[in-house]
């Protein structure tokens, strides 16, 4: 059974980490930025939100959701604490190009990568193909 010593001691060091942060310098109007990995907790709750908007029929995490939990500031603190407020800033104030390259830095700085989000993806789509009783694809789908 571990002592207290112990226990103090893995929670100092718990305590002491910090994220690794990456200076990246865009093409886009804002020059350079700072991104930092993120944690287990917050790619739940990227997940658990690309779930939810799934049930909304929408099929992927919006990029501008993903930079605003990559985005921090050259500390390594986090650049917004409201997803939903940066969410919106992003993506009306960047064009699709700037979103497009910076959404590139934040699935490799956060290593979401996109086979991880495609697997989201897929997982939840089978499960609602599994509940309709069929496995063939929507016709937005097949058009695609």
């Amino acid at each position: 059974m571990p002592t207290n010593g112990a226990h103090l001691d893995i929670t100092e060091r718990l305590n002491a980490l910090q994220f690794d942060i990456e200076k990246i310098e865009t093409k886009t109007r804002l020059g350079t930025i700072y991104m930092r990995q993120i944690s287990g907790a917050e790619r739940w709750n990227l997940l658990q939100i690309q779930a939810q908007l799934q049930g909304e029929g929408v099929r992927r995490l919006p990029p501008a959701l993903v930079i605003a939990v990559a985005l921090c500031k050259e500390d390594g603190s986090k650049a917004f604490e409201d997803l939903d407020a940066a969410f919106k800033l992003i993506d009306g104030k960047l064009t699709f190009a700037e979103v497009d390259e910076i959404f590139e830095h934040a699935l490799r700085v956060t290593q979401l990568g996109k086979k991880a989000l495609e697997s989201a993806e897929k997982k939840y789509s089978s499960s609602q193909s599994d509940e309709s009783g069929t496995n063939s694809p929507s016709s937005s789908e097949a058009t695609q």
